[in-house]
């Protein structure tokens, strides 16, 4: 949307919520809101499908002009989930809305295959650079320095919505655990160890062993 409250009030997320609240009230698709970000998602099987999504557009739309709150279609996009999805184009305000492969939900990476290893990569990618810079800043690396610095400041990324990324496929597993991997190798004194004693020194599960016990 490209209008809304001033930022930083406190009562301006309270009063935008409920000036948006009926957005959705009246769609024949499934819809969810979060304060500015709005979703509307339906499984589609026959042209009628497509013809009632694309009409929640258009009440979308209305209810947009109505209270003079416009939608940024430029931020809009379709997502199509499913190997025989026909990427059916639908329109807002007769723009017709962008196609995307992933996008990204909340911090979480979401693709249109349903698979983790765009979200994986983006975390390995953040948690690696975070060991880096651990271990670049401290001379002295045992113990009682790696454990909180990793706890802190490394685990939170690798656990953050995992229950909605929590990767199945081996190459995703693995990249997971390398990180943990390598944080554990930090500590001079456990370097040779094999990892799960590693871990067992340091009072770490491996990655993977929640997971397991779901």
């Amino acid at each position: 949307m490209k209008s809304g409250v001033p930022q930083g009030s406190v009562l301006g997320p309270i009063l935008f919520v409920i000036y948006i609240h009926d957005l959705i009230a009246n769609l024949e698709s499934a819809a969810s809101l979060f304060t500015d970000d709005a979703k509307i998602y339906k499984t589609i099987r026959t042209e009628a499908d497509v013809e009632t999504l694309q009409r929640n557009m258009e009440r979308l739309n209305e209810w947009s002009r109505k209270w003079l709150l416009t939608f940024n279609a430029s931020k809009c996009k379709i997502m199509h989930i499913g190997h025989d999805n026909q990427g059916n184009d639908y329109q807002l305000g007769g723009v017709t809305l962008q196609k995307s492969s992933t996008e990204n939900d909340l911090g979480i990476t979401i693709s249109s295959d349903l698979k983790s290893s765009a979200h994986v990569a983006k975390v390995a990618a953040k948690a690696n650079s975070r060991l880096g810079i651990i271990k670049r800043n401290f001379t002295v690396l045992d113990k009682e320095i790696i454990l909180p610095l990793y706890l802190s400041l490394v685990r939170p990324i690798l656990d953050f919505g995992v229950q909605c990324w929590s990767p199945h496929l081996a190459k995703d597993i693995q990249a997971i655990e390398r990180i943990q991997r390598r944080a554990t190798r930090l500590v001079p004194d456990l370097t040779q160890l094999p990892y799960t004693e590693r871990c067992e020194r340091l009072g770490l599960q491996t990655l993977s062993e929640p997971r397991k016990r779901g």
